[in-house]
């Protein structure tokens, strides 16, 4: 999948790739997974995928906003870290189990 100029990819490709869609424009509650970043949310904490990286390793998509031009990718921060790092991200929810 290769995104529009802005790094955005269309709702067609976004429907077409079976890939979860978390949409936060919508009224009805959504959540989203703690581990599901955005590239721009991986350059915060400098990891940074090359374009390949990123086109294969897309997990689901989101859209924030209504003046998005389309949904941004999402990828998995336990793939990314193992990938760059070799870190291998253990994640343990709290709370009553």
């Amino acid at each position: 999948m290769i995104p529009n100029k802005s790094g955005l990819y269309n709702l067609v490709t976004v429907q077409k790739s079976g890939l979860p869609i978390f949409d936060l424009t919508q009224e009805e509650p959504t959540g989203i997974p703690l581990v599901f970043w955005t590239n721009t949310d991986l350059k915060a904490i400098k990891c940074k995928l090359e374009r390949k990286q990123r086109e294969c390793m897309i997990r689901g998509f989101i859209k924030t906003s209504k003046r998005m031009k389309g949904y941004a990718a999402l990828y998995d921060l336990k793939e990314v870290l193992l990938l760059l790092y070799s870190v291998n991200l253990e994640y343990k929810q709290s709370g009553n189990m």
